[in-house]
């Protein structure tokens, strides 16, 4: 198994770290020293450990192992070497976690935020019409009418604590586009210029949609229908990731290759701004 750790990720096969920026150059021995401190991240290892570890029946002066720490603490970020004097060294950066070989090909730090800024809506369009969905029970059922504007993951903590999962997957269509056919959502409002609906007798969560009057012209005549309740959501498929400051570090989403924040979506920072409130 390959481990991910902060924005890093080693992958054991091709003998190959990762960062942010591509590969980090390291040499063999290095290679092996951070392989076996990331297995073992609640422990010390010994000096004498490394040596008979990564140079077995070598005589091999201590210098040598400094040289590859210091190598180390160039290529990762500080702090996450650490000596332990008297003892040896210990890994101290973010908890290394597994994952599948081959996962993260193309995203090597699949924690990490792009660049860009993406507003929490792009309203791009696409896909064929009409589409309806529907709550687990049947007592909710609509119809939408208009090709979907945007799909997106979101991880953000409100996301989560509403789904009860480790992220969402939203669709967003034109506020006239979509009907209810048969019952209405309860509606809860989850924050000052937003509201979820879902269903009273289920409580499955059906949609996201902002409050009239709108508190900025982004905020207006849109709802997201949450993409799983749809009868087919596997034509919506995802662009990108939003929330990706609370994305849960055993979770990894490869089908998003833009991945934001919430502070760096204009549209949910100017809501948020107007009840001086900063992005939660």
């Amino acid at each position: 198994m390959d481990l991910q750790f902060g924005q890093y990720l080693l992958k054991r096969a091709e003998r190959q770290l990762l960062g942010p920026e591509g590969a980090v150059e390291l040499s063999a021995r290095s290679f092996d020293i951070l392989a076996l401190l990331l297995d073992r991240p609640e422990e010390v290892i010994s000096k004498s450990e490394l040596f008979d570890t990564v140079w077995p029946g070598l005589v091999v002066e201590e210098n040598t192992l400094q040289v590859h720490i210091s190598a180390l603490r160039k290529a990762l970020d500080t702090g996450m070497i650490m000596t332990v004097h008297g003892r040896g060294y210990k890994y101290a950066g973010p908890r290394p976690v597994a994952v599948p070989a081959g996962h993260g090909q193309g995203n090597p730090a699949s924690l990490i935020a792009s660049d860009e800024q993406h507003p929490m809506l792009d309203m791009t369009g696409g896909k064929k019409v009409p589409v309806t969905g529907g709550c687990l029970c049947g007592e909710i059922r609509y119809r939408v009418t208009g090709p979907v504007l945007d799909t997106n993951f979101c991880s953000c903590r409100m996301c989560q604590r509403w789904s009860g999962a480790p992220f969402t997957a939203g669709s967003t269509y034109p506020a006239s586009a979509v009907q209810f056919t048969k019952g209405e959502p309860k509606y809860y409002k989850s924050s000052p210029f937003a509201e979820r609906g879902f269903c009273a007798n289920c409580g499955s969560s059906l949609t996201y949609r902002p409050l009239v009057p709108p508190v900025t012209p982004d905020w207006a005549d849109w709802i997201l229908i949450y993409t799983p309740s749809l009868d087919n959501p596997a034509p919506n498929a995802p662009t990108w990731h939003l929330g990706i400051e609370s994305q849960l570090p055993w979770t990894e989403i490869r089908d998003a290759h833009k991945r934001v924040r919430c502070q760096d979506s204009p549209d949910l920072v100017e809501a948020w701004a107007t009840f001086n409130l900063p992005v939660p």
